[in-house]
């Protein structure tokens, strides 16, 4: 089901379930989006948080379920982000305590 959104709006929704931002665009400009995901905490889920922060501090290639590439690439060309005190933390690079 098509959801009609303004310009500006929040989506919340299960990222399982099939989704576009840009099928129905009919401007002549591309949309923006930034999308945002949660993960339970669960087992399965601290395995994938964990692979995907090694990946990144060895700058190979995090993937996905929409990007096929070949987890071995270094990202020569990646700069180091510098994350926030926050943002650290929310990565997992630093602990809470």
């Amino acid at each position: 089901q098509h959801i009609a959104c303004r310009a500006g709006s929040f989506v919340i929704w299960d990222n399982r379930l099939p989704h576009a931002n840009a099928r129905l665009n009919q401007g002549d400009v591309p949309r923006e989006c930034v999308y945002i995901s949660f993960l339970p905490d669960v087992d399965v889920n601290r395995a994938y948080v964990q692979n995907q922060l090694e990946k990144y501090r060895h700058r190979r290639v995090c993937t996905d379920q929409w990007v096929e590439r070949d987890e071995n690439t270094i990202e020569d060309e990646l700069d180091e982000y510098m994350f926030s005190a926050l943002g650290r933390k929310l990565m997992g690079i630093e602990s809470w305590d």
